[in-house]
């Protein structure tokens, strides 16, 4: 199937086209423009792609993401060693990304958290997260 690609770009926007590439696209234009924050703006039916876009944009700690009417999402991340919530109670680390910690997956078994666990190394945690706190996700349970 032969593709087709297009880059357009006059200020202060740019548009850039290739069929089965979105994801791919975007992540290369923010690195190309040193961005650290993206807004991703979809129907409802571009919900799936959406979603696609903005796991691969926020790196590969985040191995699943949701988004929520109302702006909010449902994020499944994986605690980076060395990163800020290692060794914080879940409480302190929710509070430090603007986000809540709705489960912790460790060693294969799936805990609740009641505020007085501690995030470890490796541990994977689905978090709920509102709009404000977005940019702060990356910053506490990526690698430092």
């Amino acid at each position: 199937m032969p593709t087709m690609r297009f880059d357009h770009q006059t200020l202060p926007q740019r548009v850039r086209f290739a069929s089965a590439a979105a994801a791919e696209n975007l992540k290369n234009a923010l690195t190309e423009l040193g961005a650290r924050r993206v807004m991703v703006i979809a129907s409802r039916g571009q919900r799936v792609t959406a979603e696609a876009i903005l796991r691969s944009v926020r790196g590969g700690n985040v191995h699943g993401m949701y988004l929520l009417l109302g702006g909010a999402e449902v994020l499944e991340v994986q605690a980076e060693p060395g990163c800020a919530a290692e060794g914080r109670s879940v409480e302190a680390a929710g509070k430090r990304a603007h986000t809540r910690i709705a489960a912790i997956v460790r060693d294969g078994h799936v805990v609740i958290p009641r505020g007085k666990e501690r995030v470890e190394r490796g541990d994977r945690l689905v978090l709920f997260n509102a709009i404000r706190g977005v940019a702060d996700v990356g910053s506490t349970f990526g690698a430092t």
